[in-house]
């Protein structure tokens, strides 16, 4: 049905997005791991913090109460999707942080928002005009060549909202 190909297209952007961004962008509840390297500042890995629920550090894997950091140990600059320890250090070793919170959008920013949509509306002309899979068409004598690449102004959005990789 027209309905369900639409809900697919709109799954189809918004993986996408993610994909493109290197992001999960809506906001969702996440339990994370991370190497200690004895600094203060922890990146998450996606970014807004919305609210952290826990924070331990154990260089023996238990992440038991008495490895949890107090809520005043720390502070979260959830914009930057940044903690930074105020009273102690990291362990160094691997995986001996786990990071328990909420990060990601809760409101969608709206240049966003519209580039999705944006998105939704390319995939779903590409599927009108039965050119999904479609390379190319040859017609009396001349090819004419289609790009599967993200419309300008929706890959200029999700450039702004990309994420490095650890380097």
């Amino acid at each position: 049905s027209e309905k369900t190909s639409v809900e697919g297209f709109i799954n189809a952007a918004s993986w996408r997005a993610n994909s493109e961004t290197g992001r999960l962008l809506l906001a969702r509840n996440r339990t994370d791991y991370y190497d200690g390297v004895g600094g203060v500042k922890l990146f998450a890995r996606q970014r807004p913090i919305n609210a952290v629920s826990s924070l331990y550090c154990d260089t023996s894997y238990d992440f038991s109460a008495d490895t949890e950091i107090e809520s005043d140990g720390y502070q979260v600059y959830g914009d930057r999707g940044l903690i930074v320890l105020t009273t102690t250090v990291f362990a160094i070793g691997p995986r001996v942080i786990r990071l328990i919170d909420n990060e990601g959008y809760a409101t969608v920013p709206y240049d966003l928002e519209d580039a999705v949509t944006q998105l939704v509306l390319h995939i779903y002309k590409k599927y009108r005009e039965k050119r999904v899979g479609v390379a190319s068409i040859s017609t009396e004598g001349r090819t004419v060549r289609y790009s599967d690449a993200l419309p300008d102004d929706v890959a200029a959005v999700f450039k702004r909202y990309w994420r490095a990789s650890v380097v």
